[in-house]
């Protein structure tokens, strides 16, 4: 099923980009400024106590040089991480929407902006159909999905331990608002229909009672 952007969905891009940015940035940094600094501090002591006259100058120097290679890393992490966020988005599974983000006078090709699964079409709809059942309905279908295929006489059982009302026929009655059920006849049993399934596995996580 086609999914199309949300009208925040530039944000959050560039949201998640600075994240990332920011993370490749600080992972690579800490080492890297610490490293590189502790070369230039070690150098300017050694030319001290050596009576340099330059040492100071060769200081400086360094750390302009230091500064300049870290821009570089700089620039090399702008660059991987539309790579990066379009790698998660593969790895979760997830939809892949093509964007071109302009940063300053640079613009960055990116084609790997994550939509969270809630935020699909698919689950919307799930969600607005669920949310008209009642109680017993929605307790029904996290039954039949924590179970993997549930019968009526079951959920009926389970139901008087809970100390709960009866509803006859609630699973048929449930397929009928939802189609999110199916029924094997042989066995009796109610189960989620697999295009449903990942819909139907957050839904029902939320509270009910």
């Amino acid at each position: 099923m086609a999914t199309k952007p949300s009208g925040t969905g530039f944000f959050r891009y560039y949201w998640m980009f600075i994240r990332h940015f920011a993370r490749e940035c600080y992972h690579s940094w800490r080492v890297e400024v610490f490293s590189s600094l502790g070369v230039a501090a070690i150098t300017f002591v050694i030319a001290y106590y050596q009576k340099d006259a330059g040492a100071w100058s060769s200081f400086k120097i360094a750390l302009i040089a230091n500064l300049l290679w870290l821009l570089l890393f700089a620039e090399v992490h702008f660059v991987r991480t539309p790579w990066l966020l379009h790698q998660e988005a593969k790895r979760d599974d997830q939809p892949s929407v093509a964007n071109t983000a302009a940063v300053g006078g640079l613009r960055v090709a990116a084609e790997g902006t994550v939509i969270p699964y809630e935020d699909k079409e698919e689950f919307r709809l799930a969600e607005s159909k669920y949310n008209r059942l009642s109680v017993i309905e929605k307790l029904s279908l996290r039954k039949a999905n924590e179970t993997k295929g549930m019968t009526d006489a079951e959920f009926a059982k389970y139901l008087l331990s809970e100390s709960l009302p009866n509803d006859d026929g609630v699973f048929k009655k449930v397929r009928t608002k939802t189609n999110f059920l199916v029924r094997d006849y042989a066995t009796g049993k109610w189960s989620i229909k697999s295009e449903w399934h990942n819909a139907v596995e957050r839904l029902t996580k939320r509270q009910i009672l």
